[in-house]
């Protein structure tokens, strides 16, 4: 990587991802600020934070309506809006905070013996939590040889997935296609190790295979309060799941909780009508968003690494007002 070319240029390519997870995004954006910072001339710190707010703009338009990466900027924001007061030059601050995103994405400790992060600069704990660890409050009510019914990609119901078979439970898998992203195919890809049986399906079929379900497991972008956002047409599953009374459970990590647990969809998928149709007729309106706000029952079980949570746990839990252990 050239150490000339300006932070904006940097992450060009990950502007343009549309693939990857939001904890891939972030770890590669931590690189490529924490390699800028230490290569980057100035030490002022007002100037710096001017300068990271301009540079950070386009790589937030695309991502930054991901829990992840919206608790990211969230974190460097702080950073910049603390410096003022701060003994430590920013620049080290920020360093140092890249460290520890960069560090927290591969730590494998076992549970209760990293303290739980407070969402301050520096502070100690996981910037992103193991995903894995969110299944553990399911594992209970799942018995062998269950179907489980999932719509979209996700990587945490993968890794529970993956759980499952760790523990010879042997799910089989109802996957939808996953909107025009075609997330069912990279789920299929992702488990096909694990040896479940899988049958991918239209997303317009799965209402009707709900009922031969055991329970439907859904992962989300981001979480807010009282709402996820997910794939178009998952708040209708919910509403046929619940009318066949079977069990739904979101699972999802405390860094996909929005700061200030407040959710916006990608504007690129608004804009990007190629999601649809490339070459549009002329007069017609190509409405390409493929994601949507889903309400949530205040008794909506969430599925976290801190066990089982409400929205309105989660929402406090977003503000970062207290400790919800």
């Amino acid at each position: 990587m050239q150490l000339s070319l300006p932070l904006s240029q940097r992450w060009k390519e990950l502007e343009e991802d549309r693939t990857s997870t939001a904890e891939e995004i972030v770890r590669e954006a931590s690189q490529i600020l924490r390699d800028w910072l230490v290569a980057v001339p100035t030490t002022d710190s007002h100037r710096l934070g001017a300068l990271l707010g301009a540079e950070l703009d386009p790589l937030l338009v695309t991502h930054g309506w991901r829990g992840p990466v919206a608790l990211w900027w969230h974190t460097i924001d702080r950073a910049v809006g603390q410096a003022p007061a701060s003994r430590i030059p920013l620049r080290e601050v920020l360093i140092e905070e890249m460290g520890l995103w960069l560090g927290g994405l591969d730590v494998d400790r076992e549970a209760g013996t990293e303290p739980r992060w407070i969402g301050e600069p520096l502070a100690a704990g996981l910037r992103l939590p193991r995903r894995d660890r969110c299944v553990e409050p399911l594992l209970p009510e799942v018995q062998v040889g269950e179907t489980l019914l999932i719509p979209a990609f996700s990587e945490t119901v993968a890794q529970a997935i993956e759980r499952l078979v760790a523990g010879s439970l042997r799910p089989s898998l109802i996957l939808g296609e996953g909107g025009p992203s075609l997330g069912g195919r990279q789920m299929a890809r992702r488990l096909e190790h694990t040896g479940c049986e899988m049958r991918l399906v239209y997303d317009a079929a799965l209402p009707r295979h709900v009922a031969a379900v055991d329970r439907m497991w859904l992962g989300t972008e981001a979480l807010g309060a009282g709402a996820m956002v997910a794939v178009q047409g998952v708040s209708n599953l919910i509403q046929e799941a619940r009318r066949q009374q079977v069990p739904v459970a979101i699972l999802a990590t405390s860094d996909k909780l929005m700061p200030h647990a407040e959710l916006k969809l990608p504007r690129w998928a608004e804009t990007e009508t190629y999601l649809l149709w490339d070459s549009p007729t002329d007069g017609l309106t190509v409405e390409s968003q493929f994601f949507e706000r889903v309400p949530l029952e205040a008794h909506q079980p969430i599925a976290t690494e801190m066990g089982l949570r409400t929205p309105a746990q989660l929402a406090l839990q977003a503000l970062r007002t207290e400790d919800l252990a």
